[in-house]
């Protein structure tokens, strides 16, 4: 799905209490527990059942009772509160038992949430916190008891205010000329677009130029996305339009008799012509996500055995020499001269790049076909300040 992955996807508290896509294979992450009460068995990192890395508990027939357990966050001043995430189930004959448990004393004791009764396969779940708000030392676990003879795997953890999930992306492109990053989204209205897009870092994009405008429309077709939605709306005063970013762009691109806020539409549109129109918030279309990284960050490609794969740095200092190092055998840690590296020893790096003016850099790798199935994890320095990146890890694919 995630054609270009930046796995720096911080939440923004005003938008996610919790957001957790398990990006380097490392579990538990950062600010996460495993508690294993019984036995041996317990979650693992997996790549690809589900999006890229998740976190599944495997098949061996051991006994195990084993919870993954995420940070400590507070619903004290929510007025609405879900928990969503994707899962993968197998070997549904043979479950015990897969809960879904809620603590309110920073995981002291849990209450069961949900039992999964899923039959094989993928799907998405969404819980109802709301019982729960009005509490400040929340937790969630995924909780797995019985023989081991099943297998659940859970991704794209999120606790937010809507009952319906994000909208999933469906392609990503790195702009090399700006170091921006655009995420293609699922179908969604605007408002559920826009709360995405700041969950992954960013907004619905801002259109500055009738270049920049015929450029998003190039990049993602009217046969992949008839309706675009754009980070344009004039929902906080009728007539007055605003970008979500704060851009102050003079540019419009209005198709004929537009807007006209007929039955109160503040949300704007770009339609298969690249013209704009207002639609309200029932309307459906896909968001386009602009990313700016204000800080050196590292994206990486799909890799494709025989194909060639991107490594892209942006947020970096114009006109200053960085690196990006690699390792086949895991997210470290290592101890280093400029912090630790989620890299496993031996460590190789490419040769030093120069960034330009617009801070970013671009490398391109051959994959060769033998290289199916091999995992890499990469990490990126800016020599200058001696800031590191964000981790990125792929699998090779065929």
């Amino acid at each position: 799905m995630i054609l270009l992955a930046s796995l720096s996807l911080a939440a923004l508290p005003q938008v996610a209490q919790v957001f957790e896509e398990f990006p380097i294979g490392v579990i538990p992450p950062a600010g996460w527990e495993m508690r294993v009460q019984h036995g041996t068995q317990g979650w693992s990192a997996e790549y690809g059942i589900l999006d890229g890395w998740h976190a599944t508990h495997f098949a061996t027939g051991a006994a195990s009772d084993s919870r993954l357990v995420t940070p400590k966050f507070s619903l004290a001043d929510q007025e609405s509160a879900w928990l969503h995430f994707q899962q993968y189930v197998g070997n549904s004959v043979n479950r015990q038992h897969h809960y879904v448990e809620v603590s309110v004393d920073n995981g002291n004791t849990f209450h069961v949430l949900w039992q999964d009764l899923s039959p094989d396969g993928k799907s998405g779940q969404s819980i109802d916190l709301n019982p729960w708000i009005g509490h400040e030392n929340v937790r969630i676990a995924f909780r797995y008891v019985g023989t081991a003879a099943s297998i659940w795997s859970i991704d794209r953890v999120l606790v937010w205010e809507d009952s319906q999930p994000p909208p999933l992306i469906r392609r990503s492109v790195y702009q090399p000329n700006t170091g921006k990053v655009y995420h293609l989204l699922e179908w969604s209205n605007w408002i559920r677009a826009e709360k995405t897009a700041q969950l992954l870092g960013g907004h619905l994009a801002s259109v500055n130029s009738a270049d920049e405008n015929d450029w998003i429309r190039t990049t993602f077709p009217t046969g992949e996305a008839s309706t675009l939605w754009i980070g344009y709306t004039d929902a906080q005063e009728e007539g007055t339009w605003q970008w979500t970013d704060g851009a102050q762009s003079g540019y419009t691109n209005w198709d004929s008799g537009q807007p006209d806020d007929s039955s109160g539409q503040d949300f704007c549109s770009m339609r298969n012509s690249g013209r704009w129109r207002d639609y309200g918030p029932s309307s459906g279309a896909n968001g386009v996500v602009e990313w700016d990284p204000s800080t050196p960050t590292l994206f990486a490609s799909k890799a494709i055995a025989g194909g060639t794969a991107t490594l892209a740095m942006s947020g970096t200092n114009p006109l200053s020499p960085v690196y990006i190092a690699y390792s086949f055998f895991g997210p470290g840690p290592t101890v280093s001269p400029w912090g630790e590296l989620n890299l496993s020893t031996p460590i190789l790096a490419f040769p030093p790049m120069l960034s330009g003016f617009h801070g970013q850099v671009a490398l391109y790798i051959p994959i060769p076909p033998e290289s199916l199935g091999k995992k890499l994890w990469f990490q990126g320095l800016e020599l200058q300040t001696g800031i590191l990146t964000n981790p990125v890890a792929i699998q090779v694919e065929p």
